[in-house]
């Protein structure tokens, strides 16, 4: 009966996707060792690859930057307004404390009425003005928030890591371990995908031979039986 060799355990090898494959070093039934080079990125397209990354970042970063800044003007705005609101506040309630400690002969060239109903006005204003700031940054603390979440760059830095060691190692996609090749999902003039590239048979963990059997055949068959193989035209 004839049949297949197949291995127990399989890996996937994958590669930052969307590059371009120049040329493809292995084939399914390839026996390799760690560091051997599996295929290989084109260079020209990875170097533009990387300044592309290298420019978003840049761009995200700048309007992440201007997003701060216009957040950081609005609040020292509202703290102006703040700051305004308590100087006059203070200078009405100065005002008068001196009315209070005032005799009276000095009462009677002083408005009572009007100094406290400016004391009042500008106690208030003071107030609102300190309520009124959140408010009055919520939009542009909205607009700070989604800036933030729009340019963070923690992945596209991750992915420029990884190109720019493809670059350092000339293009070369090296096998972190020892196997054969099962299947080979790119071939030169592709861009590698999501999924693995290239898949290995794990040695480690050994192969098996599956075969069916006929109904003929089966009757021969029996649980722990031992059985030979013939591969490549020679005994093993």
């Amino acid at each position: 009966v004839n049949g297949s060799i197949i291995q127990n355990r399989e890996e996937g090898i994958g590669v930052v996707e969307d590059l371009k494959v120049s040329y493809e070093n292995v084939y399914s039934g390839s026996e390799i060792k760690e560091g051997d080079t599996l295929f290989e990125i084109d260079l020209a397209d990875l170097k533009s690859k990387i300044k592309q990354i290298e420019n978003e970042i840049s761009e995200r970063e700048k309007n992440l930057s201007r997003a701060t800044e216009d957040y950081n003007l609005a609040v020292s705005r509202q703290d102006k307004i703040i700051s305004d609101a308590l100087d006059e506040y203070k200078e009405a309630e100065a005002l008068l404390n001196k009315y209070n400690n005032s005799n009276e002969d000095e009462k009677q060239s002083l408005d009572k009425e009007a100094i406290k109903y400016d004391y009042d006005l500008k106690k208030t204003a003071y107030n609102q003005a300190v309520n009124d700031k959140n408010s009055n940054l919520l939009m542009e603390k909205r607009t700070l928030e989604d800036v933030k979440e729009e340019s963070n760059t923690d992945e596209l830095k991750e992915k420029l890591q990884n190109l720019k060691k493809i670059e350092e190692a000339e293009g070369k996609i090296a096998s972190e371990k020892e196997g054969i090749v099962t299947n080979v999902a790119v071939a030169a003039g592709d861009v590698t995908g999501v999924g693995s590239a290239v898949y290995l048979a794990d040695k480690e963990s050994g192969y098996k031979f599956v075969a069916e059997l006929s109904t003929d055949l089966k009757k021969y068959a029996k649980q722990g039986q031992s059985v030979a193989l013939k591969i490549s035209n020679s005994n093993n």
